[in-house]
């Protein structure tokens, strides 16, 4: 059986499959069992899958018939059969020892999730690092690493991690929306019991002006202030924080989901997007008491204005 089940969505990546899947190939783990999921391409992209599963033995090819990356995650971490499972987007690489960094710490330190560092990568201007990179590792509390989850010390990107496939028995990545790591990676925190670390950025995430994240529209808005308002309902029902550390968890998260529910309510134009736009904005009061966010206030009664 493999170490660990690599699963790779790919939907109209022709392009940038190759760069991917060799990255992956090269890896100095080498017992990978690799799940190139193809959904719903009009490209090439399926017959490039399939020309790499007759190159590799490693490699498994399936083919959905709707375009949707938690759709094809979900169905490709059901047919996984390591103990561990790490995911990889089609357009993105990582370092060649990414995996066996990761897999070698989870099970010294018997974690059943370990976080690491990604990189944003552009054709025309030098990488851009966003953590400190010291190449420390740390075995910690799922309530530390969701206290860092919560405050953007760590990405979001489930793509920076390796976690035991046991929890997706029960949980999946919630399908047909953007942003659904942001509204996932800290449901495997919590489901944890021993969570690593890892201070390094193994993750080459391509920053590219065609991708989904550099196409904003009125439901990426609306998906995003969503899945800051689950965050944020998390932490003040969860029971594991103090009433000063729910304070502290909420400051970030509530100053995200304010400013996408400003820019959710102005870019909504049908009535239905303008009735899911106001309801959020009862969310507002699951805000703690004397929660210190960087906002000024007037920006903070424009969106009252805005949404009622």
């Amino acid at each position: 059986m493999a170490s660990l089940s690599v699963i790779i969505p790919v939907h109209n990546m022709q392009d940038y499959l190759p760069k991917c899947v060799e990255s992956v190939r090269k890896q100095t783990l080498h017992e990978l069992e690799i799940i190139l999921v193809e959904n719903a391409s009009s490209d090439d992209s399926l017959k490039l899958c399939q020309a790499y599963a007759a190159l590799d033995s490693r490699i498994r090819v399936m083919h959905l018939d709707v375009g949707d990356l938690s759709t094809a995650r979900n169905r490709g971490v059901a047919e996984a059969t390591s103990e561990y499972v790490a995911f990889l987007d089609s357009d993105d690489s990582i370092a060649p020892d990414m995996y066996a960094t990761l897999y070698g710490f989870a099970v010294e330190n018997k974690l059943d999730l370990v976080y690491s560092n990604h990189v944003h990568v552009f054709d025309d201007k030098p990488p851009k690092y966003h953590y400190k990179e010291t190449g420390k590792s740390y075995v910690l509390t799922p309530k530390e690493l969701l206290m860092m989850n919560f405050a953007h010390k760590v990405p979001l990107n489930s793509c920076t991690m390796i976690v035991k496939r046991k929890f997706f028995d029960t949980m999946q990545f919630p399908e047909f929306k953007y942003y659904e790591d942001r509204a996932f990676t800290y449901l495997l925190i919590a489901a944890s019991e021993r969570v690593g670390y890892i201070d390094k950025a193994f993750y080459l995430y391509y920053q590219r002006k065609g991708s989904i994240v550099h196409s904003k529209h009125w439901k990426m808005y609306y998906d995003f202030a969503h899945a800051e308002k689950e965050r944020l309902e998390f932490i003040m029902k969860s029971q594991m924080f103090t009433d000063e550390e729910k304070r502290m968890a909420a400051k970030k998260v509530t100053e995200t989901f304010l400013a996408k529910l400003l820019r959710t309510n102005r870019k909504a134009k049908t009535k239905e997007q303008k009735g899911l736009s106001r309801k959020l904005v009862h969310s507002m009061s699951l805000i703690p008491k004397e929660c210190k966010i960087k906002m000024k206030s007037r920006l903070y009664r424009r969106i009252i204005k805005a949404l009622y």
